[in-house]
């Protein structure tokens, strides 16, 4: 169980380090083809799934808004991984934004609870303690006894 555990809180890490780097633009490298020179794109090997991969991607691109919605109080982060709506007020731009954040999430917790013989909802949990401690100040996060507080 630590074993899993560990590994579990590895993956969390590094997917999550992923999220939180700013994107980086593809640095061209030469290549020459039959008929002249051209230029192709170096892909960052992660060793994830396309799709897995795909679901970073779109998180790290969303980070700014979801940081925003959060800053405000309309969306925090909850102890089962995923994002919940905490206004019944909330627009429908931060409700599509969080259901679509937690569709990727689920797609990675997925792939690592899979990779690493866990259960779906341990993994989710140990993905939230990772981001709530990278949450900033402020973020509304619910602890595991479900109470929610600003961080």
């Amino acid at each position: 169980r630590l074993d899993i555990y560990q590994h579990v809180s590895k993956d969390a890490a590094a997917i999550e380090d992923m999220i939180a780097a700013p994107a980086q633009k593809q640095a061209p490298m030469a290549i020459t083809r039959i008929w002249g020179p051209g230029i192709a794109y170096a892909q960052e090997e992660t060793g994830l799934p396309a799709k897995v991969q795909a679901a970073v991607e779109r998180r790290r691109d969303r980070r700014p808004e979801l940081l925003s919605y959060e800053e405000q109080g309309i969306l925090g982060e909850g102890a089962d991984g995923f994002v919940a709506v905490r206004q019944t007020n909330a627009s429908s731009a931060a409700v599509e934004l969080a259901q679509a954040e937690n569709s990727d999430r689920q797609a990675i917790y997925v792939h690592v609870a899979d990779k690493n013989g866990a259960s779906f909802q341990e993994t989710g949990k140990i993905f939230a303690q990772r981001i709530q401690s990278d949450a900033p100040s402020g973020t509304p996060i619910e602890t595991v006894s479900g109470v929610w507080k600003k961080k």
